[in-house]
This record gives C-alpha cells, structure tokens and sequence, in this order.
C-alpha cells in the first residue's frame, strides 16, 4: 500500500511517515508541500492520502479536490488542528472524507491501518489519460500563479500609487472615467 502525506509541519510529518511504514509492502511518501505533492500524485499513485487543511501555498482543500478529480480511487484522511465544523465554516463546504484533529492519537493509526490497497487504474482510464490530466492540472496551476502574481503586481502597484498620489487620486481616475 502506498500513502502520501502532506503536512508543513516538519516534525510532525516526519513522525507521521515513520509510525505509518507500518509493515513491510507499505510505502510511505511525506510532503511539506502541497503543490510537489499534488504533482507527484500520477508518479506515486498513492492508495491513500493524509493531507493537514491549514498549509501555506496548496492548502488542505485545495489537495482534497485535486485527490479527488485525479485519483478519484484514492482515500483521503483530513489532519487539522481546527475542528472539522470550524474547517467547514472557514472553506464554507462540508468535508466528506474521514477526518481527525491533531494531535493524532492511536484511533487515528488504527483506522490508517485498517485500509485496504485500492485498485487506481480501472475505472480512471490509462495512464495516458491520467498524464493528460496531469498536464491539464499543470497549467491549471500555472494559471493560478500568474493570476497572484499580476495580483501581487498590482497589490505592489496599487500601494506606490497611493504612496506617491495619495487615496483621492482613485477617486479622480474615476470620475475622469464618466
């Protein structure tokens, strides 16, 4: 069995990966990154997927959704600090998928152990359809990233005008507008 986690927490992962190579035929992958993890979803081909909700750049959401339109197979297991009703209220959806609070305790392991291998390729298609989406994800993402950094150009922007013209300047670039 294989399973991917994907946690910021360095410590934290590093303890989780050890106590999940549990028996020998599983495979155990950390990440403390959840845009390489998301990439290497086609590589790894996990069974299962442990991913943490509060992390910086792919947060926990973001990871459940790309799971779920490309290894739809996968499971997933939610990790967060916050509770899952607090989870739902701050992405405002409901959260369908098997979820613990950290720090884990032993019911966590259990039911990680408790899992079965799953079978990724038979009703996903081939791999050449699991590459094309792999790509089409790959500059889904590459879009998102120019779309906040324009944002960040702008952000940047934005301020050195209000610095340099002050606040009312916005609003004569508007009425020059009408």
């Amino acid at each position: 069995m294989k399973i991917m986690c994907v946690e910021d927490e360095e410590s934290f992962l590093e303890n989780l990966v050890d106590e999940l190579s549990f028996e020998s035929g599983t495979e155990t992958f950390g990440f403390s990154d959840g845009f390489k993890a998301s990439q290497a979803l086609i590589d790894i081909l996990p069974d299962v997927v442990i991913t943490d909700m509060n992390m910086p750049g792919v947060h926990g959401m973001m990871m459940l959704f790309t799971v779920q339109q490309v290894l739809p197979q996968a499971q997933v297991v939610v990790l967060s600090g916050n509770s899952q009703e607090q989870s739902e209220q701050d992405y405002g959806m409901q959260i369908n998928v098997p979820y613990f609070r950290k720090p884990v305790n032993d019911s966590f392991f259990e039911y990680v152990r408790s899992l079965k291998p799953v079978e990724h390729l038979k009703s996903t298609g081939s791999i050449e359809e699991l590459e094309s989406i792999s790509k089409e994800y790959e500059t889904w993402q590459r879009g998102c990233y120019e779309i906040a950094k324009c944002s960040l150009d702008f952000y940047d922007f934005s301020g050195d005008f209000v610095k340099k013209y002050g606040a009312k300047a916005y609003d004569n670039i508007d009425a020059a507008r009408v």
